[in-house]
């Protein structure tokens, strides 16, 4: 037997004897010792139940914060990305007039444009 086995059975030893001298010697009986770590369970069950409610809470309100600056980030870059590119965009008419084509124009420009 090497010694990894030998250390391995000599835990499982150890913790069954102190499993069983536990139960003997235990100052409740084992209905009492069962209700006991039940209500324990529970209530830790509770607490863990409740923190994670908490922490739900605090997630969706970390979540909209994020939100509003990812929202408010976008925004200024958009901004500056408008400052940015504007003086190098061409300026354009903003009146409807500057926009219509006379048909009569247009017929003599395309008579002009080359075939092939």
């Amino acid at each position: 037997m090497n010694t990894r086995e030998a250390l391995f059975l000599t835990a499982v030893a150890s913790f069954a004897g102190g499993f069983f001298a536990g139960m003997l010697l235990a100052p409740l009986s084992g209905r009492d010792t069962r209700r006991r770590i039940a209500e324990t369970a529970q209530d830790s069950t509770r607490w863990v139940g409740d923190r994670l409610q908490g922490l739900e809470a605090q997630l969706g309100t970390l979540e909209e914060q994020i939100q509003t600056a990812s929202s408010q980030f976008g925004e200024k870059m958009r901004g500056a990305a408008k400052k940015a590119v504007d003086p190098y965009l061409p300026s354009f008419p903003d009146d409807a007039e500057a926009w219509k084509v006379d048909r009569k124009d247009l017929t003599e420009d395309l008579r002009r444009m080359p075939r092939r």
